[in-house]
């Protein structure tokens, strides 16, 4: 495991690598070591985390088992850890540096950037508590890149940020082993727990649904898949709650569930096995006879009579669903299908979870992702407990939920994968929750039974343990700090160095218009770190062009009065502008759009721009990567900062033959309006066509837009609309920046995109494409 740190520190040593003052090391000094490991770790975990969406994605898309937009569904559980990881590597890096300022050296610019990120990945994370995150590439080349330019960038000596952490996080370490763990390591990190965490007995309590279980499904059981060998860990399941297992069936296909049902019949007697199912959104929207056959077709390939359990997901709950959903839970109780049901979602707060579990007729249990890194909230569990309702942790991953993760189980237990895990499920148990596991592949700690056996073996953890676990989940909540927060923990621990570093962030945010006065007032003309790199060349950095972002103030103004929507031509600078155009002409001829189905083909032809391979021209680099781009956005919407969203560029032409598009307001298709906006830049365009708008006051506009321009409208603002092309054409990219990520109830009904070969834009896109052509126009 990388990054692994030592906290008992040789003072020699200390003097000698870190350079602080010798003498015996401060809890400061430890708190600086360990936090700086696990920014590294972190950012390791990153790394990883892209890798493995992206090679899911590639999977999915070549062998052509979902239509592209449609991957997000099995990609989610791992982009949301993706996102996680960033913002623990960041939160852990401020920490590294409130501790160890001197060595870390964090720059005003560098707490700068690390705020704005700060705040819009705890946006991305807000959202994906209650719904997937549909497209990852908009907000994935504008995190990541800068994540990435934040950790490479360079003192005055030449040392790189990532170099000089690491030179903190090697004070004391030993051939990457730790010296000791356990409560002394604890207590010089942490300091000592107020009060206990460790009190409640989870498998005494858990008579509703079992206290251990596991969860199969697909990846485990599927047919290219050799993992799905239950009866050892069923059988260490028992012994650890001291009745029936629980085996949790994730949404998976008929080959999984039948390879499930046999090991369900090996097993034996159901009265000590019970299980649930995780319905997903998309068979709860069938509804009616179709929902009781898939049910019931499921259960045959089981072999089971009924579900114990009934998972529902957080969409059957809302205000306007849950009469509907009430129906079909009283049938299929009626009917014998289900015994009881549980609600499957997040709830990070004790007023959403009782908002959710306290109803008629009450569910018996409540389903929430929960490890070390996205650990259920504290608040929420005692809520659910106090309504009756079980809460049942599932895990996200198998085994250590990542490298940061495991550096707190090993100031805990040690360097043992399995005692690690075994940690944290104790961990998990004492505070109230059932297990969830997730079996992994074989050869892990989790494919067997042996953490499970560890888990009831291990004692229960001090209260200093406990407290000490939670110090990461803490460090990746979504919330950003205010500047007025005080250290709540001792003022030398690693919770304390956590809070001054997110209250550095806090006081080192600036909002889009301030930081481009800042900037210019400097000298500094900063762009994106979302570089294209031509063969040959130096990498270009997307920008706009300097007076794009003069008299943001004016311009805001404009935006206003015009009823939120403002035109402005000359804007991307020459080198990215030349960079958009070479490939909106490789795209049409590349299979790199999926065919808008809604389309007709004539009067507006496209589609949506893909984005599963890495590619130096990628439009999601040079528009949802070109930080001047969103800081020009922000400042003229005024609505605080905005950012890529979770939507993809469209491409779009209107031919020769097109009518244009009738009067309209912009869809809302984000939760808040104001922070909702959409774009069109025009590529090209040789036709008469016009766009109209209304301002305010309800004066005509219109307007003849020309190559690198760009039109931002607000969602159900200033009303518009597209004229005939006559004999002309105008090509644009469309697209949408928020400062809110949750959704709108409008924005899934516009992410399907199925239509048959014969769809006529599907035929125009298809008969334009040529990828060798393609090929050779890549940069």
């Amino acid at each position: 495991m990388a990054h692994l740190l030592l906290f008992l520190m040789d003072c020699s040593l200390l003097f000698g690598v870190v350079g602080l003052t010798a003498g015996a090391p401060s809890f400061s000094e430890a708190a600086a070591s360990h936090a700086a490991s696990a920014a590294l770790a972190a950012l390791d975990d990153m790394e990883a985390l892209q890798g493995e969406v992206s090679q899911a994605e590639r999977k999915q898309v070549d062998m052509e088992e979902k239509n592209p937009l449609e991957a997000y569904v099995d990609l989610n559980n791992n982009v949301g850890r993706l996102f996680q990881a960033c913002l623990i590597a960041l939160r852990h890096l401020a920490a590294a540096h409130a501790a160890a300022p001197e060595q870390v050296g964090a720059t005003s610019q560098d707490l700068q950037e690390m705020a704005a990120l700060e705040e819009q990945v705890g946006g991305i994370l807000t959202a994906h508590a209650k719904e997937p995150i549909f497209f990852w590439h908009g907000p994935k080349w504008m995190v990541l890149s800068k994540v990435r330019k934040i950790f490479t960038s360079k003192d005055d000596a030449g040392r790189s940020m990532r170099d000089r952490l690491q030179q903190v996080a090697n004070v004391g370490r030993s051939a990457g082993e730790l010296r000791e763990w356990g409560p002394k390591a604890i207590r010089q990190l942490h300091g000592k727990a107020s009060v206990s965490l460790g009190d409640f007995d989870a498998v005494a309590a858990h008579q509703k649904v079992p206290a251990v279980g596991v969860a199969v499904g697909d990846v485990e059981c599927g047919d290219q898949s050799s993992n799905c060998k239950l009866g050892e860990i069923l059988d260490a399941a028992r012994t650890l709650s001291g009745k029936a297992a629980h085996v949790l069936v994730l949404p998976c296909g008929e080959q999984a569930l039948k390879a499930i049902g046999g090991e369900l019949q090996k097993a034996g007697s159901s009265d000590d096995t019970f299980v649930s199912f995780v319905l997903s959104p998309t068979m709860l929207d069938q509804g009616g006879q179709e929902l009781l056959n898939d049910l019931s077709a499921i259960l045959a390939a089981l072999g089971r009579r009924r579900f114990d359990l009934l998972w529902l997901p957080y969409d059957a709950f809302k205000k306007r669903a849950f009469p509907r959903t009430k129906a079909i839970i009283e049938a299929l109780t009626s009917q014998g299908t289900i015994t009881a049901y549980g609600i499957h979602t997040e709830a990070r707060s004790k007023t959403l979870a009782t908002k959710l579990l306290d109803r008629e007729p009450a569910p018996v249990a409540w389903l929430t992702p929960h490890d070390l890194t996205r650990p259920a909230e504290p608040e929420a569990v005692a809520a659910a407990r106090a309504l009756g309702v079980v809460a049942v942790g599932l895990a996200r991953t198998a085994g250590v939920p990542g490298t940061a993760a495991g550096l707190y189980l090993q100031a805990v237990v040690g360097p043992d994968l399995r005692a690690q895990e075994a940690a944290q499920h104790k961990w998990t148990l004492q505070q109230g929750l059932a297990v969830v596991l997730r079996p992994g592949a074989l050869g892990t700690p989790s494919a067997g039974a042996s953490v499970l056996k560890a888990t009831k073996e291990m004692a229960p953890l001090s209260a200093d343990a406990a407290h000490f676990l939670r110090v990461i989940g803490t460090a990746s909540k979504e919330e950003a700090a205010s500047n007025t927060e005080e250290p709540a923990t001792s003022a030398d621990g690693l919770g304390a160095a956590l809070q001054l570093g997110r209250k550095a962030l806090a006081e080192a945010r600036l909002g889009s218009a301030e930081q481009v006065v800042k900037d210019r007032g400097a000298g500094i003309e900063r762009g994106s770190s979302s570089e294209v790199t031509k063969p040959g060349n130096s990498p270009l950095v997307p920008a706009v062009r300097p007076e794009t972002l003069e008299g943001l103030d004016e311009q805001a103004k404009q935006y206003k009065a015009n009823n939120h929507v403002i035109y402005k031509e000359n804007f991307f600078d020459e080198a990215t502008w030349s960079a958009i155009v070479r490939e909106t002409k490789r795209l049409w001829k590349s299979k790199d759009i999926d065919a808008n189905c809604n389309l007709d083909g004539k009067n507006r032809l496209g589609g949506y721009v893909l984005d599963h391979t890495a590619r130096n021209s990628s439009l999601y680099r040079l528009i949802y990567g070109n930080e001047q781009f969103r800081r020009w956005v922000s400042a003229v919407n005024g609505e605080g900062e905005a950012w890529p969203s979770d939507f993809p560029i469209e491409l779009r032409e209107y031919g020769t033959e097109s009518k244009g598009m009738a009067c309209h307001p912009d869809l809302q298709m984000y939760a808040v309006a104001k922070k909702d906006m959409e774009f069109a830049v025009t590529v090209d365009n040789d036709s008469t066509c016009q766009v109209t708008y209304w301002d305010a006051k309800r004066v005509k506009h219109k307007v003849n837009t020309k190559g690198n321009s760009v039109m931002m409208v607000r969602a159900n603002a200033a009303e518009h609309c597209v004229s005939p092309t006559e004999g002309g054409s105008r090509t644009i990219l469309k697209f949408i920046y928020v400062g809110d990520y949750r959704k709108s109830d409008t924005f899934w009904h516009y992410t399907g995109n199925e239509c048959g070969p014969d769809n006529p834009n599907r035929v125009v896109l298809e008969s334009r494409r040529d990828p060798e052509a393609a090929e050779k126009m890549e940069l």
